[in-house]
């Protein structure tokens, strides 16, 4: 398998957006926040309105395309493509007009197709898919081999859903990440994955208890026994001083992974500390990366 890697310092939120044609109350700038249902909502399915460029204003270094459509449809295409020149020309990336990984994927435009009606949980809106209840993200990472594609500042997004009977696409948030990926794989140990069910709970005299579910927040760890020196404090800490425990990341366990096991490991979050080095000797420390999932 492909060793870890991690999103940090998404180039959206200080870049201009346009193109498209999308609802004055939800413009396409709200893809620019951390909120991901603060949505931006396309005026129709017409690709000429669901269609929209992202210009980063200096030359970056992206390695981690991440977007969130929250009520795609298990139809729905997209192709992003990267040019050097402001008129779009001289193309420098391209994933080709891609098909997202349907597998288990609900169909988010659809709410009538989660559940059948005289399903007991229809009417509080549990999807049945395994991993249903955790969001889709569409995560299109650079080849390492392939980085100097992601060096360059205009970006250009088409999608293809004409089949959503919603009639409109959301676009909750798009991201373009600097991508770290470390020499060497976490370690087999010290590692964990974590859920964290957010609910309140009351309890009656007699001792019932009655539960309001409320969202699954993820949690992971990840450490390294031994890294070099140049990546601990070239890498971590640079990436833990740029996103603080504020900033939103993405946790890419394994780059390589598809369908479900994506959707299940990999999500937007913040480090609930930054990364701890440990300095084992001059050359050599260790580190972990502790993170929660942003909802």
């Amino acid at each position: 398998s492909m060793p870890f890697a991690i999103g940090y310092s998404d180039y959206v939120p200080k870049s201009v957006v346009s193109g498209g044609s999308f609802v004055t109350s939800l413009p396409l700038s709200n893809i620019k926040t951390d909120d991901i249902e603060e949505v931006a909502r396309t005026a129709s399915l017409d690709p000429a309105d669901t269609q929209f460029q992202i210009d980063t204003g200096s030359i970056p270094a992206v390695g981690l395309i991440v977007i969130k459509v929250n009520n795609a449809s298990p139809n729905l295409e997209y192709r992003i493509r990267s040019y050097p020149d402001a008129a779009m020309t001289a193309l420098s990336f391209d994933t080709t007009q891609t098909q997202i990984e349907s597998g288990t994927q609900v169909d988010w435009s659809d709410p009538n197709t989660w559940l059948a009606w005289e399903d007991a949980n229809f009417w509080t809106g549990i999807v049945p898919s395994q991993y249903g209840e955790l969001p889709f993200y569409i995560v299109v990472p650079i080849p390492a081999a392939s980085a100097s594609q992601g060096l360059v500042r205009y970006w250009d997004f088409k999608f293809f859903d004409e089949s959503n009977i919603n009639g409109y696409l959301d676009f909750g948030s798009v991201m373009l990440f600097r991508i770290f990926r470390p020499q060497y794989n976490y370690a087999p140990d010290s590692n964990s994955s974590d859920l964290m069910f957010l609910q309140s709970m009351e309890e009656s005299d007699g001792g019932r208890r009655t539960y309001e579910e409320k969202a699954i927040r993820r949690a992971v760890r990840f450490s390294w026994p031994v890294i070099s020196e140049a990546e601990a404090f070239d890498e971590f800490m640079r990436i833990g001083l740029l996103s603080r425990t504020s900033r939103r990341i993405f946790i890419l366990p394994e780059e390589n992974e598809t369908g479900d096991r994506l959707r299940l490991r990999a999500f937007p979050a913040t480090f609930t500390k930054s990364p701890s080095i440990a300095q084992i000797k001059v050359s050599r420390g260790s580190t972990s990366v502790d993170a929660e999932e942003v909802l």
